[in-house]
């Protein structure tokens, strides 16, 4: 069969959707932001999946983490299916660029084999073994030292609490320590003990006391504060601490490079070991583009084999657009779209054929440049007689695919229908917000430039990470945009700014920190609000309202769904018989508001989209203002209890901005730094929270964002485009002044394409 057949698509938003998808070809599927695009290729992932699980044994399946199968007729012509997310790695110290494409146990049998003085076989050049890491740091190049400024208050006496950490507190076992130790007066301030008592009082060690007092232990030994804090909480693993412990040591422990390896986690044998000049060490800080010419400067017909192999996979990291990463960059610190593209690479060259790659977004976070060798690696995979679906709002993307299939109009209820199957010139000829978008030309901001004339904003001499030395100022009350290659400086320029300016808020694509209940009603804070109104309607306290209080469901405690212990097989989810999924018991549901004759239970309220919310509490202006806010984000298709596990790293940064601003609008001198902003957004969408920004500019915020969108390039009032290249060919400023200068620039890869794309 030559294609893939979906019939009777109804899961989520998906309207009985019917259609076919042609095999190896360049698949994208567009619509705005909320049309069930996701929806639709879960739907299509989760079938294959499925299938290809109920062939393997039960141990087998509950090891195979397979998705929630979708409300659909038939799928036919299903192959092995994959989907490359925008997930990001784990948190993993011992997880860098390296181990996670493979690079590295061939760059240490590489070494093992060709560098001198040979440090021993491959283990022998590792930080993750304990025959090549360094025995101070175990491996990870840093060392947890405290903070004295942070643990001591000098002003104090032991009897005054000296000690800022909950375990000394004056009454506690520790506290008796010190004070019966004899060791110095308790009522003594500590700046006024002498060099020997504060010495011994904190890193005492073993110590046999002189003089103790009555209350202390009869072996006579002393541990100081510090070795104590080291061997309970840094030297133990897995040490239990209690949340008040847990954030007084986040205040008092800093990190700090570890002074023997100097940072480089590796012991003395493999440091002193060369090749070519670079210990293993030194050459995992390249860049892959600096690591590729070390690399083939290598001249050893032992090492043909690792060096070719390492060559491939270096080329199609450079090919892919991540050329500016070092090998030894934690894969912790990429950001969703870096860790898309990275997984992307373990597929390149790979011999599979005939399979389903499905993509979510690849084109995130990269600049029009690198997008050009994204497409080449996608191109790739689908020669290989591979099937690449990606789900796309870049026009740059959909020029080059091979077929489109548009999902809309709208998004939530009024979304989940095919408007359009075919190929990127038949889109052209289509009256759709895709078909709209493709055929539109970038019509950069002359008319509107407002350029404030105070450029007291700024950074001085900045060296963050790749920065060279670096000076910039920024206008106020306007909008500013961070333009350059991925890699180039440009979050680093927005960091150095925040950093010397402690008014500045960054809205970044760091995730919010949330619980596995935690949804949008929230995140937004408006629970107390809208639970408040059923209290007052009910009588019932507004715990009554909470799934998670007093109003859950007491079968599945708030969670719609029981977990069955499968023993050895995968767990499995059933939905809760007594609440029907709906998660409040009885009580709860027994009570209702009423608009337009309509009456809405707490569940209904958190399952409709967020139109109909606005306009059911107009009369609720902490409700009204938070939900205008939204929409004005663009995030109108979201529903108030939809779990933020759910939300894109996109969704997840506009719901940010939503929330700072609905705390802090009428400070209208704030000013706002906006990290990747559009991603995930159609650029109808993207046109809406431009007019947005627009009104906060106008309302006095100054607001700094850092993006590749073109089109929200062109309508800034000030342009800085970082670059020239990325890593170290990065980190310098290529251009800065108003759009219409910017547009001329011939030293700007960001400007270029504006041009093509006008």
């Amino acid at each position: 069969m030559e294609s893939i057949n979906i019939y009777g698509a109804r899961t989520n938003n998906l309207k009985d959707i019917t259609l076919s998808i042609p095999k190896h070809q360049l698949i994208v599927i567009a619509g705005v932001s909320g049309s069930g695009k996701s929806t639709l290729i879960s739907t299509l992932a989760a079938g294959s999946q499925q299938i290809i699980a109920s062939f393997f044994p039960p141990f087998i399946q509950a090891r195979m983490k397979t998705l929630k199968a979708g409300e659909v007729d038939k799928l036919e012509g299903l192959t092995f299916t994959a989907m490359v997310g925008q997930k990001k790695f784990r948190k993993n110290v011992r997880s860098s660029v390296s181990t996670a494409v493979g690079i590295a146990p061939y760059l240490r049998l590489l070494f093992s084999r060709a560098a001198t003085p040979s440090a021993g076989f491959s283990p022998h050049y590792s930080p993750n073994d304990p025959r090549g890491m360094c025995k101070t740091c175990s491996g990870l190049g840093y060392v947890d030292d405290i903070d004295f400024s942070e643990l001591i208050d000098v002003e104090k006496s032991l009897n005054q609490g000296v000690v800022k950490f909950p375990t000394f507190r004056p009454g506690t076992y520790r506290w008796k320590r010190l004070v019966c130790s004899g060791i110095a007066n308790p009522n003594t301030p500590w700046k006024n003990l002498s060099t020997e008592q504060t010495s011994l009082l904190l890193y005492g060690k073993d110590v046999p006391l002189e003089n103790p007092l009555p209350g202390y232990p009869k072996h006579g030994k002393f541990d100081g504060i510090i070795p104590r804090l080291k061997s309970s909480y840094l030297e133990k693993a897995g040490a239990k601490m209690t949340k008040e412990e847990t954030k007084a040591l986040d205040r008092i422990v800093r990190k700090v490079i570890c002074p023997d390896c100097n940072g480089d986690k590796i012991n003395y044998g493999a440091m002193i070991s060369k090749l070519n000049g670079l210990n293993i060490a030194e050459a995992s800080h390249l860049n892959i583009y600096n690591f590729i010419k070390y690399i083939r400067e290598i001249q050893n017909s032992v090492v043909e084999g690792p060096k070719q192999n390492i060559l491939k996979i270096s080329r199609h990291l450079c090919e892919i657009g991540l050329g500016y990463l070092t090998l030894d960059r934690l894969t912790d610190s990429l950001s969703g779209g870096e860790s898309q593209r990275l997984r992307i690479v373990g597929l390149l060259g790979v011999p599979i054929t005939d399979a389903t790659f499905i993509l979510d977004e690849p084109s995130s976070g990269l600049h029009p440049s690198d997008i050009d060798r994204l497409l080449k690696s996608l191109k790739k995979l689908r020669d290989s007689n591979n099937t690449v679906i990606i789900v796309e709002h870049n026009p740059q993307v959909l020029k080059e695919c091979d077929h489109i299939i548009e999902l809309g109009p709208g998004a939530g209820e009024n979304g989940g229908e095919l408007l359009f199957t075919g190929t990127p010139i038949k889109l052209q000829l289509e009256d759709t917000p895709t078909g709209k978008a493709f055929i539109s030309k970038l019509n950069p901001n002359k008319s509107r430039i407002h350029i404030n004339k105070d450029f007291s904003l700024g950074v001085k001499n900045a060296n963050l990470h790749n920065l060279k030395n670096v000076s910039v100022s920024f206008p106020t009350k306007s909008l500013t945009m961070i333009s350059g290659v991925a890699g180039s400086g440009k979050t680093s320029l927005a960091y150095a700014l925040k950093k010397e300016n402690s008014n500045v808020t960054m809205i970044d694509q760091l995730p919010i920190m949330a619980t596995s209940r935690s949804s949008l009603i929230t995140a937004l804070d408006l629970q107390d609000s809208i639970r408040g109104i059923f209290s007052k309607i009910s009588g019932l306290d507004k715990s009554y309202f909470s799934s998670a209080g007093k109003g859950g469901c007491t079968e599945c405690k708030g969670r719609g769904y029981i977990r069955v212990d499968m023993a050895f097989m995968e767990d499995v989810e059933t939905l809760c018989e007594k609440c029907g999924g709906k998660k409040f018991n009885d009580i709860a549901l027994s009570h209702s508001i009423k608009h337009n004759g309509k009456k809405y239970t707490i569940y209904d309220v958190l399952n409709l989209n967020i139109v109909k919310i606005k306009e059911i509490f107009h009369d609720q202006p902490d409700v009204y203002d938070t939900i205008s806010l939204i929409q004005n984000v663009g995030l109108s298709y979201l529903k108030l209890g939809q779990t933020l596990d759910t939300l894109s790293g996109g969704e997840l940064n506009r719901i940010k901005l939503v929330r700072f601003l609905k705390n802090h609008y009428k400070e209208k001198d704030s000013i706002l730094i906006l990290d990747e902003i559009t991603n995930g957004l159609h650029q109808q969408d993207v046109k809406q929270l431009i007019d947005f920004i627009r009104k906060l500019t106008s309302d006095g915020f100054t607001v700094i964002a850092v993006d590749h969108n073109l089109e929200l390039i062109s309508q800034a009032d000030y342009n800085i485009d970082m670059g020239p290249g990325a890593g170290d060919d990065g980190g310098s400023i290529v251009f800065f002044g108003t759009p219409s200068e910017f547009l001329k620039s011939e030293s700007s890869q960001t400007a270029m394409w504006m041009r093509n794309m006008g």
